[in-house]
C-alpha cells in the first residue's frame, strides 16, 4: 500500500494542481502579472500555491529570476507550470515516503548528519511560515488570511515533525550510548 501511494498521492496532487493552474492561466491570459497589484491572480491559483506551499516556496528562486527576464516572457507560463508541477510532485512523493515512517523521518534517517538535516527542515519550515505572513500584506485581511492559513499550517507541521524526530533521534544516540540522560553520562 505505501508503495502505492509514492505514485498516487503525487499523481493526484499534480493533476489537480495541473487543472487549476492552467485552467486560471487561460483565465487570466488577458490580463498581465502585477506583484504591485496581486488582484489579478484569481482565487483557484492563490489557494492551489497555497496547498502547496513549501513546492511554492522553492518555485519562488528560479520564477523570480525568470519575472526579471523581459525575453523570458513568452515562455514564462509553461516555465512556470514546469517548476511548480514538478514541485508539486516531488513534495506530495517525499509527504508519501515521510508517511512511510510511521512517525519519524525516513528521509533525513539515511543521512549521516540527520541532525542538521532535521535542523535543516526546520528552518525551511520556519521560512514556508514566514512566506505565508508575507502573503498577507498583498490583501485584505480576510483574503490574505484564507490564503496564508495552508501556509501557516505546512510550517507548523513541517517544524513540529522534523522537531520530534531530531528531538528522537538524539534521544536514541544518548540511549545508544549507554547514556541515561541527554545532558551526559550519568
Amino acid at each position: 500500500m505505501h508503495h502505492k501511494l509514492r505514485i498516487l498521492l503525487p499523481v493526484a496532487q499534480v493533476v489537480l494542481a495541473g487543472v487549476v493552474l492552467v485552467s486560471d492561466a487561460i483565465g487570466n491570459a488577458s490580463r498581465p502579472p502585477s506583484f504591485a497589484n496581486m488582484s489579478w491572480t484569481r482565487p483557484a491559483w492563490q489557494i492551489c500555491l497555497a496547498l502547496n506551499a513549501p513546492a511554492t516556496v522553492v518555485a519562488a528562486y528560479p520564477l523570480t529570476l525568470a519575472y526579471q527576464s523581459p525575453s523570458i516572457y513568452p515562455l514564462l507560463l509553461p516555465l512556470q507550470l514546469f517548476i511548480r508541477l514538478s514541485l508539486s510532485w516531488l513534495l506530495w512523493y517525499l509527504v508519501a515516503v515521510e508517511i512511510e515512517g510511521n512517525g519519524r523521518s525516513v528521509l533525513t534517517a539515511k543521512t549521516r548528519i540527520q541532525g542538521i538535516a532535521d535542523l535543516s527542515a526546520i528552518a525551511f519550515g520556519i521560512s514556508v511560515a514566514a512566506a505565508g505572513v508575507d502573503w498577507t500584506r498583498l490583501f485584505t485581511p480576510e483574503y490574505a488570511r484564507l490564503v496564508a492559513t495552508p501556509y501557516l499550517i505546512w510550517a507548523v507541521t513541517i517544524v513540529g515533525f522534523y522537531s520530534r524526530d531530531l528531538w528522537l533521534s538524539s534521544h536514541d544516540r544518548v540511549r545508544f550510548a549507554g547514556h541515561h540522560s541527554p545532558l551526559g553520562p550519568s
